[in-house]
C-alpha cells in the first residue's frame, strides 16, 4: 500500500505545506493496513485498499491533466499508466480466482504488469 500511497503523494506533494508530517501519516496508515490484513488472514483487504489508492490517483491525474490543457505529453503518459495501473491491479487481483482453473492467465497478468512499468519507465526518463 506505500507504494500507492507514495504515488498520490507524487501527485499532489506541490499543494502540500509540510511534506513530512504527511510522511509520517502515510507510514502509519501502511502499517496499519498491513496489520489489518494479517488479522484478516487475507490478501483481498490490501486489494481492496490498494483500488481504493489508486481510483484516488486516476482522479487526482486525470484533474492534473485537464489543468495542464495539454502542455505536458508526461501528464498523458501517467494518467494512462494510472489506468493501466488500476487494470494491472485488478487482473492480479482475479489471478487468485482464474489462475486454478486457467494458469496461462498469471502470464497475462504479468504482461500488464510489465507494461505498467514500462509506462511509468518511459515517462520518467522523458522528462530526464
Amino acid at each position: 500500500s506505500m507504494s500507492g500511497f507514495y504515488l498520490v503523494l507524487s501527485l499532489i506533494w506541490k499543494r502540500l505545506d509540510a511534506l513530512t508530517e504527511k510522511e509520517y501519516t502515510l507510514h502509519l496508515l501502511g502499517i496499519g493496513i498491513a496489520v489489518l490484513n494479517f488479522i484478516a488472514g487475507t490478501e483481498n483487504f490490501m486489494f481492496f485498499t490498494m483500488f481504493a489508492i489508486l481510483g484516488y490517483a486516476i482522479i487526482i491525474s486525470y484533474g492534473n491533466f485537464i489543468e495542464d490543457k495539454g502542455e505536458h505529453s508526461f501528464l498523458r503518459f501517467y494518467y494512462f499508466a494510472m489506468i493501466l495501473a488500476f487494470i494491472g491491479w485488478g487482473a492480479n487481483f482475479l489471478t487468485q480466482f482464474i489462475a486454478p482453473f486457467y494458469p496461462p492467465f498469471r502470464w497475462y497478468v504479468y504482461l500488464v504488469t510489465w507494461a505498467v512499468f514500462v509506462m511509468f519507465g518511459y515517462g520518467v526518463f522523458k522528462i530526464r
